[in-house]
């Protein structure tokens, strides 16, 4: 991968934490259809007026309608501009995806998050995809340390907000870190480094991106 474009490492790198993403959503599915399936059966059995199999089955099909909108994070959209977004309404999404992961079922997420960060300008699934990956290998290098958590901390000023992500522990190896997922922070406008204990990303403010405007991607 040393010859590959920043375009291309960030493919890579993708593709890498997709493959986990999308295994985790088609095991979800699956159980939520046969939770359904057994409700509906239920219900029949039950006669028409059994209200708590209905509560159940409106319960399971909205949880899985909360799964499939998910999967619009995954799909790579090339050429997107930058939008406003706040990182307080993407980060919950993208936790509750990469919750679905094979591999990261059982990390647990620390997150804090200050009240205070003004929003960010970037590439919404290209942010999309970076947080994905990071919180994605994050969560393997903790599951491989035996600690199972991730600590997540947002803060930011006026220029930049800076989201901090650390496996609990010695857990912090090459796959945290690395060119791939450097790339994917640049498509969406920002920076990323590998630190001692975790990773630490910095995205523009839609102040400093509008008074410093940069190319898209």
């Amino acid at each position: 991968m040393s010859g590959a474009s920043a375009e291309e490492r960030a493919g890579e790198a993708w593709l890498a934490a997709s493959d986990g993403l999308v295994a985790g959503v088609h095991h979800a599915l699956n159980n939520r259809l046969g939770t359904v399936s057994a409700l509906v059966q239920l219900a029949g059995a039950a006669g028409a007026g059994d209200l708590d199999a209905g509560r159940a089955l409106r319960d399971e099909l909205e949880r899985m309608g909360a799964t499939l909108r998910l999967l619009a994070l995954i799909p790579r959209r090339p050429g997107e501009e930058p939008i406003p977004l706040r990182l307080s309404e993407l980060l919950p999404d993208a936790l509750a995806l990469v919750a679905q992961h094979r591999d990261a079922r059982d990390v647990h997420f620390a997150v804090e998050t200050a009240p205070d960060l003004l929003p960010v300008l970037c590439p919404e699934t290209a942010l999309a995809h970076a947080l994905l990956a990071l919180l994605a290998c994050a969560a393997l290098a903790a599951r491989e340390a035996g600690t199972l958590r991730v600590d997540v901390r947002c803060s930011g000023d006026e220029h930049r907000v800076t989201v901090a992500v650390e496996p609990e522990g010695d857990a912090v190896g090459p796959e945290v870190g690395g060119p791939g997922l450097a790339a994917l922070f640049a498509a969406a406008g920002g920076e990323m480094e590998t630190t001692e204990t975790g990773v630490v990303a910095r995205l523009p403010t839609l102040l400093a991106g509008r008074a410093d405007p940069q190319p898209a991607g």
